[in-house]
């Protein structure tokens, strides 16, 4: 199977938004967006619906320098949804400034 789910390890994520720089310059819009949690000190990248992946190269990904991305396939993410592995999920998608569930 096809590696096409964006994994996020935000206590990798250094909150530098590089991956929002060349999402941006790629497609005039970053469908990627770092939110910062002030009160836990952590940063969790959210990815809009509008995101293809770079039709399967993400740039964001190809430019973290802190190694906070990755792509997994359908099957390896939902075994780490089903391990519940701390520090590792599937990133949360957005739509502008909304959580989708």
């Amino acid at each position: 199977m096809n590696k096409n789910i964006l994994i996020v390890n935000p206590d990798r994520c250094t909150g530098c938004r590089t991956c929002e720089i060349v999402c941006q310059m790629k497609n005039q819009s970053s469908y990627i967006k770092i939110l910062k949690n002030e009160l836990f000190d952590v940063n969790i990248p959210t990815v809009s619906i509008k995101c293809n992946l770079c039709l399967e190269k993400p740039l964001c990904v190809k430019f973290c320098v802190a190694g906070a991305l990755q792509l997994a396939s359908f099957d390896e993410a939902a075994i780490l949804r089903k391990e519940c592995k701390i520090g590792l999920f599937p990133v949360p998608l957005t739509i502008g400034d909304k959580r989708v569930r």
